[in-house]
């Protein structure tokens, strides 16, 4: 499968997404991060937050949408994310906690490079 690098906050974050993902969303970044967030005893240290919009001409029913117009809960189908290793637990935001995130050496040559798997339409990223 083909997949599209897209860069929502520069060199913070790529977000690899497939061919059908890359027809249906924009990946966006989106403002703001969530305060004051614990995970396994560790404040969260956000990296980055963004979303998946609909292109213009694709019909998302409302309810899969948040007030901006960002998916929310799960895409159809998985992404895979790559950044840099800044901490031992990466996490993502749902809504409502904070959750441990799975993930590998992106690249044996650059060890602080990370990569993981995620089917979130909106997810703020960090370690904690």
């Amino acid at each position: 499968m083909a997949s599209k690098e897209k860069k929502p906050d520069g060199n913070k974050i790529s977000v690899l997404i497939s061919d059908e993902l890359d027809k249906r969303y924009e990946v966006v970044k989106k403002s703001g991060l969530p305060a004051n967030i614990v995970f396994k005893g560790m404040k969260v240290n956000w990296v980055t937050n963004f979303g998946f919009k609909p292109k213009p001409g694709i019909t998302v029913a409302q309810s899969k949408l948040d007030n901006h117009g960002f998916m929310k809960g799960a895409l159809e189908e998985a992404y895979t994310i790559r950044l840099a290793k800044a901490g031992e637990n990466l996490v993502y935001y749902d809504g409502s906690n904070p959750q441990g995130l799975a993930y590998t050496p992106s690249n044996a040559k650059m060890g602080d490079m990370v990569e993981a798997t995620l089917q979130a339409g909106d997810p703020p990223v960090g370690w904690g």
